[in-house]
């Protein structure tokens, strides 16, 4: 059952668990959609595209950073960016100044990958929103920024929170 925005007038559901509810029901039916167009994304894929995105934006990044930005531990990170390192996807680097710190850059074979799952999940997208209207468009991309946005401020929250 799809629900909408009504639903949280009708119901006597506070918006934050009428949101919970909308993304975990949205969930469930974008892995529908995927499996039927096609174009499912492995949990691979799910796991190594925020890291190799984030690394694409920097020369180099600390673990601890890379930590925040992604709002993951920094040992399950460490984890996740060592299997990646094996891949030859990521380069570790230590501060010779200091050995506490260590640095991760992403490497060619790294982007190569990132590319592939970038450009499948447009793709995937793409398909996804090609039936609308112009109208639903501009209503998806509005609710989309309202989305980024909340999701930017909890980030540098979270971020600022790190740094303390």
């Amino acid at each position: 059952m799809i629900l909408g925005l009504n639903d949280c007038k009708e119901r006597s559901v506070g918006y934050v668990d009428k949101v919970v509810e909308l993304f975990e029901n949205n969930h469930a039916i974008m892995h529908k959609l995927a499996d039927n167009i096609g174009l499912s994304f492995d949990k691979r894929a799910i796991k190594l595209f925020p890291v190799l995105e984030r690394l694409e934006k920097t020369d180099k990044t600390r673990l601890k950073d890379l930590s925040a930005q992604l709002g993951l531990s920094s040992s399950m990170l460490c984890v996740t960016l060592g299997q990646m390192e094996k891949e030859g996807l990521v380069a570790r680097e230590i501060d010779i100044k200091d050995r506490r710190n260590t640095y991760y850059s992403i490497t060619q074979a790294g982007r190569v990958v990132a590319k592939e799952i970038m450009d499948r999940l447009r793709e995937y997208i793409k398909r996804l929103f090609e039936p609308l209207g112009e109208e639903e468009l501009k209503k998806v991309c509005e609710a989309i920024v309202v989305v980024n946005n909340a999701l930017e401020r909890y980030l540098d929250k979270q971020e600022r929170k790190a740094k303390k």
